[in-house]
């Protein structure tokens, strides 16, 4: 068994984009790719698997008679993963794993017995360029097994050598990076298109030569509970022919919270008119929930957001701008806060309360040496999030007597396998809601937040058994509406119901 290190440049990924076609926004837009579960841009599959048949003899490849690529995690650009190779007999399989601190992000096993060997290079061809495309968006109310239909097979060759050469799989047969280009064009522009995700490639190429040009792609099933999606492709071209099976995953769609979703747990009314509260990260998920609910009580809300401009917008124009207040910034930029709390100082205001809902993108980290600086960058920015806001605006905008909301995980109770870096963060974020209790005289909430239906956790299963953000946001609001005693409590969601316990009486 051989094995080597590689790591996927940004660059890499964009150039692989350009040249397959396959600019799905999982790759190459990095506001879309944040509000995934993945937090950050991922590697095409295709992409990585190319990369690991660098690692592979080219007379083996010639003989490729089937190609089976499995992905159980993502890739991340920037980062090193380790490839070994478990070659066989001379003439026998081959077994590829791509692995990460430990872990198995991808697995491919080669078949390598055709009697026929593919061509290794191809004529070079004009270049053609790729139309910029918009990935279809389809849902799983849409997508239904449907006929087959062709599209062109428009390809860029030269531009994909150009890829493939600088990542040292030069060698790989024309053939084998054609079809495995268009085999992650087929998903990620076509079916499932833009909210879907690759799972596994099963490649398998055809006898004899065709004059045609096309990809013909058929969607075999769907299942709606899962979001599995079986396609299949095949394509034609003067490299010959080959079918191809996709397994794939579409992603249910994340409705933003609205007044309607919001008045389903908690009435609109004015009972928090005049006060003036700040929500760190109010533009997605939980934040965004959070700065509905509390303006929808007469609050005005006053919420700080890095980069999610459009999303910051949607907020702003479903609960008024009367009301809601964006203030664009980096809440661990020192600077950036004393220009919050030089702003409010201008307008006069003295906060009621703050909400601390920004968190750092979520991703399982197991205890290994090559994961430790991660897990110690994960904790260090996740407690950056909270204490640069809260230190910046205390005591003169967030005077003792006023509230904040801290936001825990319910997964403190029972802490999941390669989650101890987010466990890790939480235990120190709850230390400091302690903190700010007994010795800043402010009234606090520790919220255990369950498993919410939002974009983090919106992949095949995470979805599942989650409860609405509204909520857990009306929950919360419905708490500082209450205005109990200046003391620590922790809420707690028992069946998907919140409940409310003294913060002092919690292990």
């Amino acid at each position: 068994m051989t094995g080597r290190t590689v790591v996927l440049t940004p660059a890499d990924v964009a150039a692989f984009a350009a040249a397959s076609g396959d600019v799905n926004p999982l790759h190459v837009d990095e506001d879309f790719a944040r509000r995934s579960t993945f937090g950050r841009t991922i590697a095409h599959g295709a992409l990585v698997a190319l990369t690991a048949l660098s690692s592979v003899p080219p007379h083996r490849l010639t003989r490729l008679s089937r190609l089976r690529a499995d992905f159980m995690a993502p890739v991340h650009p920037a980062e090193p993963y380790h490839v070994t190779v478990d070659g066989g007999a001379e003439d026998g399989d081959v077994v590829l794993r791509i692995e990460c601190r430990g872990e198995l992000a991808a697995r491919i096993d080669l078949a390598l017995t055709a009697p026929q060997r593919l061509v290794l290079r191809l004529p070079a061809e004009r270049s053609v360029p790729q139309p910029e495309r918009t990935p279809l968006a389809w849902t799983l109310d849409t997508l239904r097994p449907l006929p087959s239909w062709r599209v062109p097979y428009d390809v860029d060759l030269p531009r994909l050598r150009d890829v493939v050469t600088a990542l040292s799989a030069a060698h790989v047969p024309d053939p084998i990076v054609l079809w495995l280009a268009r085999a992650g064009w087929v998903t990620g522009m076509h079916v499932p298109g833009r909210d879907g995700l690759l799972a596994g490639i099963t490649l398998t190429p055809a006898q004899g030569h065709v004059s045609r040009r096309d990809t013909e792609i058929t969607v075999h099933g769907v299942d709606p509970r899962t979001g599995t999606v079986r396609a299949g492709a095949r394509f034609h071209g003067p490299e010959g022919a080959a079918t191809v099976d996709l397994r794939s995953f579409l992603r249910h769609r994340v409705t933003p919270p609205s007044r309607k979703s919001l008045q389903a747990h908690l009435p609109a009314s004015n009972r928090l008119a005049g006060r003036h509260v700040l929500v760190a990260g109010g533009s997605r998920g939980l934040g965004a929930a959070l700065t509905g609910a509390l303006a929808s009580q007469g609050a005005t809300v006053w919420s700080l957001y890095a980069r999610s401009d459009d999303r910051m917008r949607e907020v702003q124009a479903e609960f008024g701008a009367e009301r809601v207040r964006p203030v664009r910034c980096d809440i661990t930029d020192t600077d950036e806060i004393a220009a919050v709390a030089g702003y409010l100082d201008r307008q006069g205001v003295v906060l009621d309360g703050v909400a601390l809902t920004a968190a750092p993108p979520l991703r399982p980290m197991p205890l290994h040496p090559q994961a430790v600086a991660s897990a110690v960058e994960y904790v260090g920015r996740s407690l950056m999030l909270i204490l640069q806001p809260l230190s910046g605006l205390l005591p003169s905008h967030l005077p003792p007597g006023s509230w904040a909301v801290f936001v825990s995980s319910s997964v403190m109770r029972d802490p999941p396998a390669r989650w101890g870096h987010y466990v890790a963060s939480k235990a120190a974020l709850e230390a400091y809601a302690r903190h700010c209790q007994h010795h800043l005289g402010l009234r606090t909430l520790v919220l255990r937040a369950p498993k919410m239906h939002t974009d983090l956790v919106n992949d095949p299963t995470g979805r599942l058994g989650a409860v609405p953000i509204e909520r857990v946001a009306a929950a919360c609001t419905q708490w500082v509406i209450d205005g109990s005693p200046a003391q620590g409590h922790m809420m707690r969601f028992v069946e998907g119901f919140p409940h409310i316990e003294d913060l002092e009486g919690v292990v």
